[in-house]
Formats: C-alpha cells, sequence, structure tokens
C-alpha cells in the first residue's frame, strides 16, 4: 500500500531529476530522435553523415517515455500510423494534384456555381 506508493513517487521523482540534469549530447539526440545508433538510414542504407538533431516533437515524446508518463508501447502504433501516411518521406504533405484533392475542389466549385445561379434565378422571379 502505502510503500508502494512511496517507491513509485521516489521512483518518479529520481526520473525527473535525471531527465532535468540531462545536457544535450551526440547520445542523447541520436537516443531522442528514434533513429539508428549506426548512422545507416533505414530506408536508403546509406550511412548517414550529418549530426543527429530533433524537432521539439522527438523531444517532447522522448522526455514522456523517459520520465514514464507514457511507454514505447503507446508510442509505436502512433508512428507506425505516421509512416504508414507519409511514405518515405518522413512528413506528411497533401498536395492539391494528388489523388482527387482537384477533382473535389472543381466539383464544390461548380456546385456552388450552381448554387449562386439558383439564387440569382429565384431573386429575378421574386
Amino acid at each position: 500500500g502505502k510503500l508502494r506508493e512511496l517507491t513509485s513517487k521516489q521512483e518518479s521523482m529520481q526520473q525527473l531529476f535525471l531527465w532535468q540534469q540531462q545536457e544535450p549530447s551526440y547520445s542523447m539526440l541520436s537516443d531522442f530522435s528514434g533513429r539508428p545508433s549506426d548512422g545507416i538510414d533505414k530506408i536508403t542504407g546509406e550511412r548517414m553523415t550529418r549530426n543527429p538533431e530533433i524537432n521539439q516533437f522527438e523531444f517532447t515524446i522522448a522526455s514522456l517515455v523517459l520520465l514514464g508518463k507514457i511507454t514505447s508501447e503507446d508510442v509505436r502504433p502512433i508512428l507506425k500510423k505516421f509512416e504508414s501516411l507519409s511514405g518515405n518521406s518522413n512528413k506528411i504533405t497533401l498536395c492539391e494534384d494528388d489523388g482527387g484533392t482537384d477533382e473535389e475542389e472543381s466539383h464544390n466549385e461548380s456546385d456552388e456555381q450552381d448554387d449562386v445561379d439558383i439564387i440569382a434565378t429565384e431573386e429575378q422571379v421574386a
């Protein structure tokens, strides 16, 4: 009961302290980035020559995992979903010339024009 609660609180405080004391280093950035530490890009198979870098979102997720607020298992399905949506680009973009977007926009524009024509006709009749 109480002993387990105190032990859990102590572990949480230790994790927070260690996280607060952590300084940026090559290994921290490599670990936080989620990219392979061996320096081999899993998509291209080429050796990566640039220094590791992370953005605020990678930093946030890695920090939450380190602090025990979430687990790697919590994050894994989200990352898989992102990978399936982003393909090889490592980002999700929507281009107007991708899969039917133009058709939808032109359809919506023609619908809007039909609505304008109907309103104009009704006003002329009234």
